[in-house]
């Protein structure tokens, strides 16, 4: 059985994610997106779900990194919000799971 999956929130990330660390291993991501190769990145295009009646739209973007272990997808709603709206236009929640089983073992939103 899977052990459940670990939430971390903003002010987690905030804390803990320094620019310094992040720039190599997004240079990395970025390189292996450039070269498109599905053997280092898969990741689609963007799926988008209009709600029409909400006034914005769901997007989906998954990826998969087999050689890192690597499977996750960034699930973000946008809303036109009227000007004034206390409410975030941008909702967006990140998941990280097992490749191998599919479970879920970690999420942060904001």
């Amino acid at each position: 059985m899977a052990a459940p999956p670990v939430v971390i929130w903003k002010r987690e990330v905030q804390r803990l994610l320094r620019c310094g660390d992040l720039v190599p291993r997004l240079e990395d991501a970025l390189g292996k997106f450039s070269r498109r190769d599905p053997a280092e990145l898969i990741q689609p295009v963007r799926t988008t779900l209009p709600l029409q009646k909400h006034h914005g739209f769901l997007g989906s973007m998954p990826s998969y990194m087999e050689k890192d272990g690597v499977l996750c997808t960034k699930l973000v709603c946008f809303y036109n919000r009227e000007e004034g709206s206390t409410l975030p236009a941008a909702q967006a929640t990140v998941m990280l799971l097992d490749p191998e089983f599919g479970n879920v073992k970690a999420v942060s939103t904001n």
